[in-house]
This record gives C-alpha cells, sequence and structure tokens, in this order.
C-alpha cells in the first residue's frame, strides 16, 4: 500500500484529501495539517511514517514549501513531492519547484492529484 503524507495548512483540504485518498486504497498519515508551530511534529511524522508520496502545497503560513523543502527532502529522501498548490503551476515558483527535484504540480485537483500518484506509483 503506497504511504502518502499530506502537508498542507488547510485542515479541511487535509481531510478531503485523506478520506479520499484512503476510498481510493492508499495508506494516509493521520496528521498532515502544516503549521509553522508543529514544523518540527511534521518531520516526526516523516521520520515515522516513511511516506512514499509528500503531497505539499506552497502557502504554510509564516513559511512556504520552498522555504520547508530541503529539510523534507533530507528527511524523506526517497519520498516523491507533488505541488499541491494552487499558486505553484504556470508560475516563476514552478521553476523554483523544479530545481528541488519537483516535478508534478496537479494543484488541488483531486483528480489531477489521483492522476500523478497513479503515473508516480504505477498503480
Amino acid at each position: 500500500m503506497v504511504k502518502i503524507l499530506i502537508i498542507d495548512d488547510e485542515e479541511g483540504i487535509v481531510c478531503t484529501f485523506k478520506e479520499l485518498l484512503e476510498i481510493k486504497g492508499f495508506e494516509v498519515a493521520d496528521s498532515g495539517v502544516f503549521l509553522s508551530s508543529r514544523f518540527v511534529a511534521i518531520l516526526d511524522i516523516i521520520k515515522k511514517f516513511n511516506p512514499e508520496i509528500i503531497l505539499l502545497d506552497h502557502a504554510l503560513g509564516e513559511l512556504n514549501g520552498l522555504k520547508i523543502i530541503n529539510t523534507v527532502q533530507k528527511n524523506a529522501p526517497d519520498a516523491i513531492i507533488v505541488s499541491i498548490s494552487s499558486i505553484v503551476g504556470g508560475f516563476l515558483l514552478e521553476e523554483d519547484y523544479r530545481k528541488k527535484g519537483v516535478i508534478h504540480f496537479p494543484g488541488k485537483d483531486i483528480k489531477e492529484i489521483l492522476n500523478c500518484i497513479n503515473k508516480v506509483c504505477l498503480c
């Protein structure tokens, strides 16, 4: 079963995506709501859960996906990071994410996210 971690600052997004991904047979970490004060907790979740795919939003309160991506990658070097930010795709930010190794930009469209995950894990 493919293990997925969602890092987003909107609890509703995390809960909705978690439910839909679990219906599709994926294992999703219980906690994924990002708050800058919980960044250490997110890293702990990464280490314990060992996700294969990380769905990463860009806007994360005081921080953003680009500011935390190196630390996330260091703690989950084999995980594939998928940008689920609606502000990244098609903008200059996409180039910055590509430089960090991110090549998937489905935004917050759950159908596109599922297509992306299926391509990534060849499910």
